[in-house]
């Protein structure tokens, strides 16, 4: 039988603390976006309320993913891209296989005191009330929170299950690039070391599912796709040749995940803007900077 060299172990154990204060300094350093910087309004074309049972995605397959493509219009699209590039650098937070900004505020469980809703940029109130006008959401349920993610290179996102801080509907607009998002069922990631792995590292077996997602489309999730399967999204270059179509040499994609935060703080219980608040918000945000990140 093998010794095992403790002495090692230790050593490697230490170096992963370390990595992972790191990472939270990181995340802490970039706050959060209660001081977001003023932007010009932006108001999106009108949209109509959809039949989404019009769009569903592989019927009888699984239950409760819609896809509608082409809802924004060219102009909307270059509208959007234009203000998230205005944005200050210092509002993005890098990550593995891509970058984000959290919008809107940092997601708490339903035993913590909830969400203390935050500013969001303009053209974040012009896409809640988009989906609102389309009937994604209802008004009493509009989003509160959007996820922007910007991935180049091809980047994806690791397998994983949104959970149960939002309502269990979710809807993703994507600009610029396609890509390949996949559903898988639990069963079929028991050959995963984790659940959430690397972009590139998905089963070899087929998905429950897959999506194309193109420029200036929406896909909304719900039901047994948002509660029972795990999605992911491919690198790019692992996509088909004949799927790469016009926008298949593009440098980038954007994706604004906009969902709706179940527990928020009620307007009368809202805590003081103090020193010692502020620093709590921070780690918060770094807390679930680190619960979304591929790096762990």
């Amino acid at each position: 039988m093998t010794s095992l060299d403790f002495k090692a172990l230790r050593k490697k154990e230490r170096a992963k603390l370390q990595r992972q204060k790191q990472q939270e300094n990181q995340y802490q350093n970039k706050g959060t976006l209660s001081r977001i910087h003023l932007d010009a309004p932006l108001i999106l074309a009108h949209r109509f309320s959809l039949d989404l049972i019009k769009f569903k995605v592989s019927p009888g397959a699984i239950d409760g993913i819609y896809y509608v493509p082409e809802w924004l219009s060219e102009e909307d699209a270059r509208q959007l891209l234009e203000a998230i590039d205005q944005a200050p650098a210092g509002l993005w937070t890098n990550l593995q296989n891509r970058r984000l900004q959290n919008l809107g505020g940092t997601p708490a469980s339903a035993t913590g005191k909830g969400m203390r809703c935050l500013p969001v940029p303009s053209y974040g109130h012009a896409m809640f009330e988009a989906l609102v006008a389309a009937g994604v959401f209802a008004s009493d349920t509009a989003p509160n929170h959007i996820l922007l993610n910007e991935y180049s290179n091809g980047q994806g996102i690791a397998l994983h299950k949104d959970g149960p801080l939002y309502q269990n509907r979710v809807a993703i607009v994507s600009l610029g690039a396609p890509a390949l998002i996949e559903f898988w069922d639990r069963p079929h990631l028991n050959d995963l070391n984790a659940p959430r792995c690397s972009g590139s590292n998905f089963p070899s077996h087929p998905s429950s599912a897959t999506v194309r997602l193109e420029h200036r489309s929406l896909l909304v999730f719900e039901g047994d796709a948002y509660e029972k399967y795990w999605h992911g999204i491919l690198r790019r270059h692992e996509l088909p040749a004949e799927e790469s179509g016009d926008r298949g040499k593009e440098d980038r994609r954007m994706s604004l995940t906009v969902r709706r935060v179940l527990n928020v703080c009620e307007a009368d219980k809202e805590m003081l803007e103090t020193a010692e608040t502020v620093r709590e918000e921070k780690r918060e945000n770094a807390r679930f900077l680190m619960s979304i990140s591929d790096d762990r």
